[in-house]
């Protein structure tokens, strides 16, 4: 009936864990956690971490070059305090590839076509 945790945590509105010099992560700040559809005129740039379904009526863009008009979105911060980011599209568009970028200390990178 106990919870046993072995890494120093703090549970209070959420649950974060601690690096190894003391600072505090907010889990959910790492981990995707499901956000639900894309907001009519979102940006994929201004993205919270998570998993976004994106659909024909809001596809994802590149100016105005089409990703992908279906599939899933996942944005992950590769640092705590989101200086370096990852997202990938996974695409249900029939003949597309995946697609990723990354976002390097101010600055998306291009999207890239994973082949598979």
């Amino acid at each position: 009936g106990n919870l046993d945790i072995h890494w120093k945590t703090k549970a209070r509105g959420g649950i974060s864990l601690f690096d190894s010099k003391g600072d505090e992560i907010p889990l959910d700040s790492t981990l995707p956690m499901p956000r639900g559809q894309v907001a009519e005129g979102w940006n994929p740039n201004n993205l919270e971490n998570g998993t976004y379904v994106v659909t024909s009526s809001k596809p994802l863009k590149s100016g105005e070059t089409v990703i992908m008009y279906n599939g899933i979105l996942i944005q992950l911060n590769g640092t705590v305090d989101g200086s370096v980011k990852f997202q990938v599209a996974l695409t249900s568009d029939e003949n597309k590839n995946p697609f990723y970028r990354a976002y390097w200390y101010g600055n998306w990178g291009n999207w890239r076509a994973m082949k598979l």
